[in-house]
């Protein structure tokens, strides 16, 4: 990949997530994290009204101890 000029190599994989709609409501979500909870990931969210991702997070934190990121645009995430 070029960035402003310069060849940077990138060692990332595509990964697909199926059975995953961008538009499910807060129940199809907490259900969806429910499948995926045991392994104990870490959830970052970031599509959606900040309230509503608030409210989303609040509600992972509680059903499923799950830790949770809700980044602002720009923000960078290192796992």
């Amino acid at each position: 990949m070029r960035i402003f000029g310069e060849k940077i190599n990138v060692n990332a994989t595509i990964k697909t997530m199926g059975g995953f709609s961008a538009h499910a409501g807060q129940t199809d979500l907490l259900n969806w994290v429910k499948a995926i909870a045991p392994s104990k990931p870490q959830i970052v969210l970031i599509h959606g009204e900040d309230e509503q991702r608030e409210t989303l997070s609040a509600c992972i934190k509680k059903q499923f101890k799950l830790k949770t990121l809700l980044p602002m645009q720009g923000d960078l995430i290192e796992i």
